[in-house]
C-alpha cells in the first residue's frame, strides 16, 4: 500500500470508529466494555502492586488471576468485534474516550 491508501484507509476506520461509538447498538456498547476492560486491567496491577501487609502474599495471587481473565475476556471481545466487521477501540485516545470507568490515583 502507498502511504495515501494508507492514510485514506486510516481515516475511513476512524471516521466507521466515530459512528459505531455515537450510536446504540451492540458493537458500540461492546466497543465500551473493551475500554473498560482496558482500563480495569490498569487499575488491578495498581491494586498487586501497592498491596501490602501480611495478608497481601496471599491476595496478590487472586489480582494476578483477576488479570489474566480480563486479558482473556478484552481479546475474545476484541475478535467478536472484528468478526462482525466492527472496530474494537485500539489506541489510548480510543480507550480514553470510551472508557466508562472513574480513576482516582489515591
Amino acid at each position: 500500500m502507498t502511504n495515501d491508501e494508507i492514510e485514506t484507509a486510516y481515516q475511513a476506520e476512524v471516521k466507521q470508529a466515530d459512528t459505531d461509538h455515537h450510536t446504540p447498538t451492540a458493537g458500540a456498547m461492546t466497543g465500551h466494555i473493551v475500554a473498560n476492560l482496558n482500563i480495569n486491567i490498569t487499575k488491578l496491577h495498581q491494586a498487586l502492586w501497592f498491596l501490602t501487609g501480611p495478608e497481601s502474599v496471599a491476595i496478590k495471587s487472586l489480582y494476578r488471576d483477576l488479570i489474566t481473565e480480563a486479558r482473556q475476556t478484552y481479546d475474545d471481545l476484541a475478535d467478536v468485534l472484528l468478526d462482525e466487521g466492527q472496530l474494537p477501540p485500539s489506541t489510548t485516545a480510543e480507550y480514553e474516550d470510551y472508557k466508562m470507568l472513574e480513576e482516582d490515583g489515591r
